[in-house]
Parts: C-alpha cells; sequence; structure tokens
C-alpha cells in the first residue's frame, strides 16, 4: 500500500509500492490526515498527465484508502500524481499539492481482464474545478525527513516532473534577508538590473581582500575544507533516478559551508575559524534570518517555481558563536541554527 501523510494542503509520500502498466484494483493509497481535514468531504484526484480521474471518498475501499484507477495506469512510462480535493456542501475549501506517488512500468497485457471495469463513480459538481489542478512543476519543502531531531537534512520536493525533465536543475533561485528584504544574491538566470553581472555568494567573494566597515579585517584564503572554491552550490542535477524518487535532499550542515566566515577579535583583526559568522548574518541572527527559494530550470527557463521558503538563521538566546566549525569533518553545528519553511 502507498502510504501518504497530509498536513493542511500538503502531502508526502512516506512508502511506495511498484505500478505496473494494466493494474486493476491492485494498489491502493492510504492516507494519513491532520486535524486540517476533519469534517470534511474528501475526493481524492489521479493524474497520469493525460488522464485524471476523481474518486469521491464514498467509493474509497476503506477508511482513508483509496484504489489507484486503472485509467491512468494503462500508459506504461507516466508519472502518477495524486491530490485531495477537501470539500463542505458544494465549496472547495482545501486543495493539496499534487504528490508523486511513482511511475508506471511496463507490465504483461491485461487485455480481456474482467477486472478492468468503468471508470469509478466521480462527484460531477467537482469534476470542471478539479480539471483546473494541472500538473504544473513546482517545488516545495520539508524539513527533517529522516525524523531526527536536528531538523537537518532538509527535503526539496519535486512535483510535476517525469523522467523527460532528467537534465533540468534545481537551482537557489534567490537569497533574501527577511527583515531588511533585502537581496543578497540572485541567481544569474534572475537578474534584471543592468549590470548586475553574473556574481556568486560565499566566501570566495572576500577571501584575500579587505574588508569591513568601522574596521578593516584581512581574510585569510579559502581554506581547503570549504567546498566549491568558496562558493555556495546553487545548482544541482536532476538526474533521473532523482525526478523518480521525487526529492532532493540539502545537508545544511555542509551546504552552507561557503557562506561561513572566520570572527575577528580585538583591535589587531586577527581571524579565527574557532568561531564563525555566516554571510549576510550578523551574530544573534540581528539582520536575518535568510530566505532561500528553489526553483526549477530547464533549458535556461523556468520551469518550475518555488512554493515554500526556506528560512535560516541564528538563535538569539546563544551567548557566541563558539565552536561553529567541527574541524574533524569540516562541517557546522547546526544546533546554533534555526530552520523553518514558510
Amino acid at each position: 500500500m502507498i502510504e501518504l501523510n497530509v498536513t493542511k494542503a500538503k502531502m508526502n509520500a512516506a512508502a511506495y509500492e511498484m505500478l505496473t502498466s494494466g493494474m486493476a484494483n491492485a494498489v491502493s493509497v492510504h492516507f494519513t490526515f491532520s486535524s486540517d481535514w476533519d469534517n470534511l468531504s474528501k475526493t481524492a484526484v489521479f493524474s497520469n498527465g493525460a488522464e485524471t480521474i476523481a474518486v469521491m471518498e464514498n467509493a474509497w475501499n476503506g477508511t482513508d484508502s483509496c484504489i489507484v484507477p486503472h485509467e491512468v495506469l494503462e500508459k506504461p512510462y507516466r508519472t502518477i500524481v495524486v491530490g485531495l480535493v477537501g470539500t463542505s456542501g458544494s465549496s472547495v475549501i482545501l486543495p493539496t499539492v499534487w504528490c508523486s506517488i511513482g511511475r508506471v512500468r511496463l507490465g504483461a497485457s491485461a487485455q480481456g481482464d474482467s477486472s478492468t471495469n468503468a471508470a469509478l463513480p466521480v462527484w460531477a459538481q467537482m469534476e470542471n474545478k478539479i480539471s483546473g489542478l494541472e500538473t504544473t512543476s513546482y517545488t516545495s519543502l520539508e524539513k527533517n525527513p529522516s525524523g531526527g531531531s536536528s531538523g537537518y537534512p532538509v527535503r526539496v520536493l519535486l512535483h510535476g516532473l517525469t523522467s523527460a525533465d532528467a537534465g533540468a536543475h534545481l537551482y537557489v533561485y534567490s537569497v533574501l534577508r527577511n527583515r531588511q528584504r533585502k537581496t543578497c544574491w540572485r541567481h544569474p538566470s534572475n537578474y534584471c538590473v543592468a549590470d548586475e553581472g553574473g556574481g556568486r555568494l560565499g566566501y570566495g567573494q572576500i577571501a584575500g581582500f579587505t574588508y569591513g566597515g568601522n574596521a578593516e579585517y584581512n581574510y585569510s584564503a579559502v581554506p581547503e575544507w570549504m567546498p566549491n572554491d568558496g562558493y555556495l552550490e546553487t545548482e544541482f542535477t536532476l538526474t533521473k533516478a532523482v525526478i523518480e524518487r521525487g526529492y532532493y535532499d540539502v545537508d545544511i550542515s555542509t551546504w552552507l559551508l561557503p557562506l561561513v566566515k572566520p570572527k575577528a577579535f580585538g583591535d589587531n583583526g586577527l581571524m579565527s575559524w574557532d568561531e564563525i559568522g555566516i554571510i549576510g548574518l550578523s551574530q544573534y541572527g540581528q539582520n536575518s534570518p535568510l530566505l532561500f527559494r528553489f526553483n526549477i530550470e530547464r533549458g535556461g527557463s523556468v520551469v518550475g517555481e518555488s512554493h515554500d521558503t526556506l528560512c535560516i538563521g541564528l538563535r538569539g538566546s546563544l551567548p557566541d558563536t563558539s565552536d561553529w566549525f567541527d574541524s574533524r569533518d569540516g562541517s557546522i553545528r547546526t544546533n546554533h541554527m534555526y530552520v523553518s519553511i514558510r
């Protein structure tokens, strides 16, 4: 059985099952609902990009369980997505995002199978509303998908992509300071200011240069433990395997390393990696948090936008930022940060 967790308008897959072309009445999805869905009538919507089938709750095969309609499983090599529409009376009040439940593999022919009966009942009044939910590409975010206490990595969920999109890129679209609403960095494909150039974000920008406001600091060269020549990695290739899996994990304890900088001590401006800060953030997160948005790019064009924003800041309760850097593995101790999804 395919397990789907539904929290308000979000839906994430917790367990998958193999799908093959020609299946009928063979695979069910089970929904685990948050309290947001209490007292709502539910309609499940399944689509393979060409066919979209809606199934009312009174036609489901069990409590919070629904059979995947055979109509969306007839063609192999298509990705199946499912969404939910919660209703009260005749008004649609809570549609979810689309969630991928897997790609249909080529199965033995089911022609002549008496179980491939007609389409399951559909709530006619909902059809026009449901048909407007197109399978567009977009990203959403999930924190701490492994269930641990640290909240890392951050999972970027991919929606509306098929194997034909292999080679597309997931990329950091922008980095903003929340309080100031100041753009720290924008992806080159998102530049709209003349002569802004194709700048990169990270410690590599300031390494080897004198830098500072009221005081001048001489930042050292990019250390060997810092990845990507001291610049934040902003593009991740979406392989066929990643697209079929439906998500890309970003471990911020290492991904953010190019954004750290050593702190200065005393009037002599000596720098030490024993205490570090993050570019764009002051101590205690006074100019923060930083807001990251992940879009999907293919062939130089944006094909999927961010539905969620990753928020990263420093914990204001800390007396300092001592021992951020772990010299053993070149990572950041993320207990000094807080992460949320907006």
